[in-house]
């Protein structure tokens, strides 16, 4: 930015940038400035919320899943035993005169 009081490090490969009375490292190469220790807290918290609200997601999702599968299976096992009374039935029904 123009007006700043600029000193480069070619150690660091970074400018030490003096703008509105505050000290700031510029990345040239990235043309981005490197984020204050504030900054970057803010920015991984937001990260961990996202995180854990995809892992929320996740969790409810695959529960859900589960609960679907855990439905069928029943409905198949309640079909197969009505299946098996049936065969039962017509078994003692062929036993009868």
């Amino acid at each position: 930015p123009e007006g700043a009081l600029a000193v480069p490090s070619e150690a660091l490969g970074l400018e030490l940038r003096l703008e509105d009375d505050r000290l700031r490292l510029w990345d040239p190469a990235a043309r981005e400035y490197l984020l204050e220790y504030s900054e970057e807290r803010d920015r991984r918290l937001k990260l961990r919320d996202r995180r854990l609200k995809l892992h929320d997601r996740w969790l409810k999702e695959r529960d859900a899943r589960l609960k679907e599968r855990d439905r069928r299976v029943a409905a198949e096992q309640r079909a197969a035993k009505v299946e098996s009374e049936v065969e039962a039935l017509k078994e003692r029904l062929r036993g009868k005169p």
